[in-house]
């Protein structure tokens, strides 16, 4: 069956993982960075409501980046990979895709439905974290400085493993819906594809996970149609992997890709 790309469903699927784990990387610095210096910032005044304004503006700036570059970098490797090759696909309607017009299209719909709220889910994830470290520190009979001292401790660790965590799924969810735009403005006749990510890291329910994405490898929808993950508590429905209308414990550090086929 051909693809848009015109790989196959699995190497389309490695691909796009690791170009996306590059492009997280560059990411992950800046926002651990970001993440600390607003905690830092706390340390000195214990009051985890001055963090709000200046760090929701950091990271605002921070996020639309990350999810412009995304949308670009993914637009660019549909278009670009399907134009590499003569197959199957009629390739007249994806000549005529521009990247960038996507990429525009589609940042200013994300910023109008989604944007803002996880701007301010993340920022208040920060004042929260600051809140449960006073709180521990109230409850271990901790002065006022060594309060202070342990954020600033734990600031390093723990904007790490946030901005990591952020990183990564913001640009999987980012690109996938990319790679959805794209797909549709070449108005071809096509399915939709899950191709889940093959490793130990792959969550499914047998191992513990709330949701089962190896057991979704390979299911096909239309392009209006969205996938049905199975999970613990009840079936999910995404419109594609990473989807931010997901629950976090079906779309976070999600590896998996939407591939498309002709029809």
């Amino acid at each position: 069956m051909a693809t848009l790309t015109g790989r196959s469903r699995r190497a389309e699927q490695r691909l796009q993982e690791l170009m996306l784990a590059r492009m997280s990387q560059q990411f992950e610095r800046r926002l651990s960075r970001e993440i600390a210096r607003a905690m830092r910032g706390a340390a000195s005044s214990l009051n985890p409501d001055a963090i709000g304004p200046e760090h929701e503006r950091r990271v605002g700036r921070l996020l639309e980046t990350v999810w412009r570059s995304s949308m670009q970098a993914m637009a660019e490797h549909m278009t670009g990979a399907q134009r590499s090759w003569r197959g199957e696909i009629e390739t007249k309607s994806l000549d005529e895709v521009e990247p960038t017009e996507v990429t525009d299209r589609l940042m200013q719909s994300w910023m109008n439905t989604i944007g803002a709220a996880k701007i301010t889910e993340i920022t208040q994830t920060t004042q929260n974290s600051v809140r449960q470290i006073i709180s521990r520190g109230i409850r271990d009979g901790l002065s006022e400085r060594e309060i202070g001292k342990l954020i600033r401790d734990t600031a390093p660790t723990k904007s790490a493993s946030r901005a990591q965590t952020i990183a990564r799924t913001e640009v999987h969810a980012a690109s996938q819906a990319s790679a959805q735009s794209v797909a549709e403005a070449a108005n071809l006749d096509m399915v939709r594809v899950w191709v889940s990510s093959k490793g130990e890291r792959t969550r499914t329910i047998a191992d513990g996970a709330k949701f089962d994405h190896l057991a979704a490898d390979g299911q096909r929808v239309g392009m209006n149609e969205r996938f049905v993950i199975r999970g613990v508590n009840g079936n999910e429905e995404l419109r594609y992997p990473g989807d931010p209308a997901g629950s976090a414990a079906n779309v976070i550090n999600c590896r998996c890709a939407v591939v498309f086929e002709l029809a």
